[in-house]
């Protein structure tokens, strides 16, 4: 049933240097499907329409329902749900690490990691029963030893296989600071190790800043005013006050001190971006740790307008707004990260015309590097075009 669609991205090589052109097949307009269907179909079908995301997907529609019907849940329920989205978030992220990182150190995917990585995401995120979950006013499942021993294994197979340690003792001992990454990538006891050394070896590493930030503080009311009177206008290339800007996983980790200190120094550009998909998996396996060893809520991004949820999914803010009439879904709008990070003159865009490469074969690397840095899941087909 699924129709994700893909993005086409022409990066044009000219004389007076590189232009971008994105195109997108997304089904922008697919959530009319579901006027004037039920809110149980609504909330079974969409997760598998788009299913990339699915867990996102279907957590930021049910809290938007709820807000609709004026209906909550405990935050035990509300730290589940989180705790799905966090899991599916840390699979995409860590698949582009062991996936894509090792073609660049002419190294070849380590396949049962990557079996391990998926079995063990899946098997967890099942056991905490996600039908049950993404009903309206679900109430609290006892998780308990089951969840606690699946997640343990994952998470220190995750570790060794990522940072060669606990996960806990690389934050406190490593992702420190810029030079002590450095010094712990140059040891290249895994291949996200030595990838990031070899990165950072590259004269091109800092290629493909732009000056595309993230959305500025804006009240989910003014968000809320362009949804219902733009509609798919907006939700198909989003701006704000005239201005693009990002929306993905990246804005997340611009307070992180290591992330700040290398954004004052060299940009948003490959690197940067390399290093803090590291940091946030770290982050997400620690914030994941204390919600099963320790039982400690997940909090979830808030909002207090009516019908409107936001999720912070693997590609960024997701946000679903819901009108209903009963029982039926009159209106459902859903404004996705990837129209923000890839509109036409987006941050996607402008970072790939900054890239800098000496040849086609560097230039199409670097392009795959920075695409998957801004969206570790997006479909989509990179042409070269001389002009």
């Amino acid at each position: 049933m699924s129709i994700q669609g893909e993005l086409t991205i022409d990066l044009l090589m000219g004389r007076d240097g590189l232009q971008c052109d994105i195109r997108s097949s997304r089904p922008l307009s697919a959530a009319r499907v579901f006027t004037g269907k039920s809110v149980e179909f609504t909330l079974n079908s969409l997760p598998l329409l788009f299913n990339v995301c699915a867990r996102a997907q279907s957590s930021s529609l049910v809290r938007a329902i709820e807000s609709a019907q004026g209906l909550g849940v405990t935050d035990e329920v509300a730290s589940q749900r989180e705790a799905l989205v966090m899991l599916e978030s840390l699979r995409e992220q860590v698949l582009r690490v062991l996936m894509a990182w090792p073609t660049c150190l002419a190294e070849t995917a380590i396949n049962p990691a990557l079996g391990n990585l998926v079995q063990g995401v899946s098997l967890l995120s099942e056991s905490m029963k996600p039908a049950v979950l993404y009903a309206c006013s679900a109430v609290p499942q006892q998780l308990g030893h089951q969840q606690r021993e699946q997640w343990q294994r994952l998470s220190t197979f995750l570790a060794k296989e990522l940072f060669a340690s606990d996960f806990a003792a690389w934050l406190n001992e490593v992702a420190v600071s810029s030079g002590a990454l450095a010094v712990w990538a140059a040891n290249g006891q895994t291949q996200a190790a030595r990838f990031l050394h070899w990165l950072a070896g590259q004269t091109w590493r800092n290629a493909g800043s732009s000056p595309v930030t993230g959305l500025p503080a804006a009240s989910d009311e003014d968000l809320m005013d362009h949804l219902v009177g733009e509609q798919e206008a907006f939700t198909a290339q989003p701006q704000w006050e005239g201005a693009c800007h990002e929306l993905s996983w990246f804005v997340t980790m611009r307070e992180n001190p290591v992330v700040s200190e290398l954004l004052r120094e060299n940009g948003n550009g490959i690197h940067t971006r390399s290093v803090a998909r590291l940091l946030a998996i770290a982050g997400l396996m620690q914030r994941l740790d204390g919600f099963f060893q320790r039982g400690e809520m997940l909090p979830s991004a808030a909002c207090d307008v009516p019908g409107m949820a936001h999720v912070e999914a693997a590609r960024g803010r997701l946000t679903h707004c819901v009108a209903l009439d009963g029982d039926t879904v009159s209106q459902l709008l859903v404004l996705a990260p990837t129209e923000w990070n890839f509109h036409p003159r987006g941050v996607a865009a402008q970072g790939l015309e900054n890239l800098q490469a000496n040849d086609e074969a560097e230039l199409r690397q670097q392009a795959r590097l920075l695409i998957h840095a801004i969206d570790p899941c997006v479909g989509y087909t990179l042409n070269m075009v001389r002009t």
